[in-house]
């Protein structure tokens, strides 16, 4: 293929520090890019309807530098100098005055500069809390928000300066007094139904949060909503004291109280069935837990122990688990299922079988024609699994001839033989065969291979 020629000009504007370079080229269909070497620095622009821009800044000085069109399947490259004289610059000095504005906790500081100045403004906050932000400075401002501590604070705004304007800053100190909660009656009523108990949570109908219920060492928390919290749940018999505690919001303080009740604990079930899967593919053995009564036992723990490990599922809003059954050597395995109890049902357990059969792979190999002078035949098969997918590193043979060759497939699952023994015309019939392994089946396919 031969390129065609092609002429390139390069157009330079300088505005301040701002340098724009316009490179051209005589043919509008030309696409690709063009190098922008300027003082050992290179700057790539693409080429749209035969032109390339590049906007940069750059120091005052003289500049020289190569201007060159890499070229595309159409047309060469070509190259053209470049000078760019960048003059020294001016730069103005700019107010800089901070304005804090707090509400409790949260804090805004606005920064204010020339409107038309650019860049950044460096916020230092030091006080109950320390650190530094950086803000981009739009329509000669720069704001920063924020959520305080409680304490006193000075915030420094350094503006860094831009391509015109000189850099300056200013401090200011600001106190955060933070928020005043106000505190809330609470109190408990209590609902026993056998081993089922609510317990109902009364605060202030404006408070939100969450009630912490406390029975030992065992914890539950339920959000409020119109001030109110209910918790529903069984119990073992016995007698209980338990403590409530509101744990407060941004405007109610934290309040606690006591409730003392006595309940009178259920057998459990499991009914699970044996699971067959197909190696590679996904199946789901399904439990239900109840206890003696046929009462659907809703998010519970269950072990599941197959193989030598433990897996664990919480039981859905229907007293059901399911169980994706792991990647396993084919051959049939003992499940146990385990519920282990709680302080309001005893524990039960089942055992189910789960076999893993093996998967059936697929030989793509189809009928193949040879020149007889050929003196080494190159046949190719593919082997994948019952997903589709490659089989790599897989023995296989191919048999023709009365000869057997081995070949191992590759990273695409391909395997190539070479045979060498059909030296003369005709037809000859051929197998290729993968014996299979523990994890897969023994699969052969018939082919023809002609020799002319």
């Amino acid at each position: 293929h031969v390129k065609l020629d092609i002429a390139i000009g390069c157009s330079v504007v300088v505005n301040g520090s701002e340098v724009t370079l316009t490179a051209f080229v005589n043919e509008s269909d030309a696409d690709g890019f063009v190098e922008f070497n300027i003082a050992g620095r290179k700057y790539y622009a693409p080429v749209e309807n035969g032109t390339a821009v590049l906007v940069s800044d750059f120091l005052a000085g003289t500049y020289m530098g190569n201007v060159r069109y890499l070229g595309d399947e159409k047309y060469d490259s070509a190259v053209t100098l470049v000078y760019i004289h960048v003059a020294e610059q001016n730069f103005t000095d700019t107010a800089i005055d901070v304005d804090v504005w707090i509400w409790e906790n949260n804090v805004t500081i606005t920064a204010s500069v020339d409107s038309a100045a650019t860049g950044f403004v460096r916020f230092d906050v030091a006080g109950a809390e320390n650190y530094t932000l950086y803000v981009l400075v739009e329509n000669g401002v720069a704001v920063l928000e924020d959520v305080l501590a409680a304490g006193d604070y000075t915030v420094t705004a350094a503006y860094l300066g831009d391509a015109k304007f000189n850099a300056n800053m200013t401090s200011k100190s600001f106190i955060i007094s933070g928020h005043v909660k106000k505190g809330t009656e609470i109190q408990c009523e209590v609902m026993v139904d056998y081993n089922n108990v609510a317990l109902t949570v009364l605060v202030n109908p404006n408070a939100t949060g969450l009630v912490i219920f406390e029975m030992g060492n065992y914890n539950i928390s339920v959000a409020l909503k119109d001030g109110k919290s209910v918790l529903n749940n069984v119990f073992q018999p016995g007698k209980y004291n338990i403590t409530v505690t509101y744990l407060g919001d941004d405007d109610f303080n934290i309040n606690s109280t006591q409730i003392a009740f006595a309940v009178n604990r259920f057998a459990t079930e499991i009914t699970s069935s044996a699971v067959t899967v197909v190696y590679g593919t996904s199946k789901k053995l399904a439990l239900t837990l109840t206890d003696v009564k046929g009462n659907l036992l809703i998010g519970k723990s269950v072990s599941i122990k197959l193989n030598g490990k433990t897996y664990r599922v919480t039981t859905n809003g229907k007293g059901q688990a399911t169980f994706t059954v792991p990647k396993l050597v084919p051959k049939k395995y003992a499940v146990t299922i385990t519920f282990a109890g709680d302080s309001i049902y005893l524990g039960s357990s089942a055992s189910v079988k789960v076999t893993i059969k093996k998967a059936t792979p697929k030989i793509t190999a189809k009928a193949k024609k040879f020149k007889r002078k050929v003196k080494t035949k190159k046949y190719k098969i593919t082997l994948k699994n019952n997903l589709n997918k490659v089989m790599k590193k897989a023995k296989v043979t191919l048999k023709v001839k009365g000869k057997t060759y081995k070949a191992k497939t590759n990273s695409k699952g391909k395997a190539t033989f070479k045979i060498k023994n059909l030296t003369k015309k005709g037809k000859y019939k051929a197998k290729v065969t993968f014996k299979g392994n523990k994890y897969y089946k023994k699969v052969t396919k018939k082919v023809i291979i002609k020799v002319k």
